[in-house]
């Protein structure tokens, strides 16, 4: 009996359920979707560093892509950044080596593999929070945070030791490969700086293979202000060629901006989400007092409705939040997939986490909700007479 009064009179016919179970599915599909990519662009867009500053661009004899690949930062640069921002930024250096470059400019796809000599203070402050396996290198031992990338890159993991010329040194030699032991991976959406790359404590290699000159200065801003940020960047633009610096990249108004279309996309998107389920709502319950007048008087109490109507509703939207999670899930490993067969090992970019199942949980349990308290109300306030007295 129930099922028949779901069919009939809640949905009118299996048509309607199958449309309504069709709309829901991509409404929350969409939804998870868009939390899945704002999960991913918020978090790099965290680690990315608000201005970037290098040396000028190491040009090798033989014109084979240099392993040094930025000149050393001008005499006194690094003193004047900090005399400038006076505290307004948070200023590290580093020294860089490059290891490889892996890009696509048909796809775009691509990521380059570096070697970070940072201080301890850095990496533990900006990069401890994006391990997802491991830890931070040991003070004095040769170990070294690598990229979700290089990692995938070089079939390595935690304790394995590194393929590659780990070295700040202008110039590696056999003894730097294998040299240094992976003590954590940092996941997959940190910055592309460090996505597959290998970072190292600069005050444990200096202590053995003394100092190298920093080529590579990153800051990031403590203020919020895009208007005194932006000023504090040109200023030292302005300067930075005294020094024999090339003007910097300035990622700061680029990451507040990513912030503000995420926030109005997925704002967009939920607005627009609960204002098809008022609709579709109000669709199923128009002209559902006279249904509930009628059941009523053949002897079915308010329990009872409330059981066949609010679990038949429940049940519609279990179905479209189960049939979501699977399309998400396929959708996912679709695009993971894709861009594991250019790189040619696995990725995980976008994936289906308990952030995204709760939205779903969340948005699915709030329509019923609505649902159980207007359908509530329609049960006490019809009686049969009232119900035939407004046909």
């Amino acid at each position: 009996m129930g099922y028949k009064l779901l069919i009939h009179e809640f949905f009118e016919n299996k048509k309607v359920i199958i449309r309504f179970l069709i709309i829901f599915t991509i409404l929350f599909s969409a939804m998870s979707f868009q939390v899945i990519n704002a999960n991913n662009e918020i978090v790099a867009s965290i680690s990315q560093p608000d201005i970037v500053y290098t040396g000028t661009m190491y040009q090798s004899e033989d014109g084979k892509y240099p392993f040094i690949w930025y000149n050393d930062l001008g005499e006194g640069f690094e003193e004047y950044v900090d005399d400038t921002v006076k505290g307004e930024a948070a200023i590290y250096s580093a020294a860089c080596r490059s290891l490889y470059n892996y890009y696509d400019e048909f796809t775009g796809i691509g990521f380059s593999g570096y070697v970070y000599g940072f201080d301890d203070a850095f990496i533990e402050e900006k990069l401890s929070p994006y391990i997802i396996e491991g830890k931070l290198p040991t003070v004095g031992e040769k170990e070294a945070l690598v990229g979700a990338y290089f990692a995938e890159r070089f079939g390595i993991t935690v304790g394995d030791a590194i393929p590659q010329a780990i070295t700040l040194s202008k110039q590696w030699d056999e003894s730097d490969i294998d040299n240094y032991i992976v003590s954590g991976i940092l996941n997959e959406n940190v910055s592309a700086y460090f996505v597959g790359s290998a970072i190292i404590s600069r005050e444990t290699f200096e202590n053995v293979r003394g100092k190298e000159n920093n080529n590579f200065l990153i800051g990031y801003y403590r203020s919020q202000n895009e208007q005194r940020n932006r000023e504090l960047f040109v200023e030292m633009n302005h300067t930075s060629s005294d020094y024999g610096v090339p003007e910097g990249r300035y990622n700061y108004s680029q990451k507040t901006f990513a912030k503000y279309q995420i926030y109005v996309a997925s704002g967009i998107l939920f607005i627009a989400g609960f204002a098809m389920i008022s609709i579709m709502i109000a669709y199923i319950i128009k002209g559902i007092d006279r249904k509930i007048g009628l059941l009523k008087a053949i002897g079915l109490s308010t329990s009872s409705l409330m059981k066949y109507f609010v679990g038949g509703f429940s049940a519609v939207i279990g179905m479209a939040v189960a049939l979501a999670t699977v399309v998400i899930s396929v959708a996912t490993r679709v695009m993971n997939q894709y861009i594991s067969n250019f790189y040619h090992f696995s990725v995980h970019t976008y994936m289906l986490n308990w952030n995204v199942l709760g939205l779903v949980a969340f948005v699915g349990a709030s329509m019923v909700l609505i649902m159980c308290v207007l359908i509530r109300q329609k049960c006490v306030g019809i009686s049969p007479q009232k119900a035939m007295s407004n046909r």
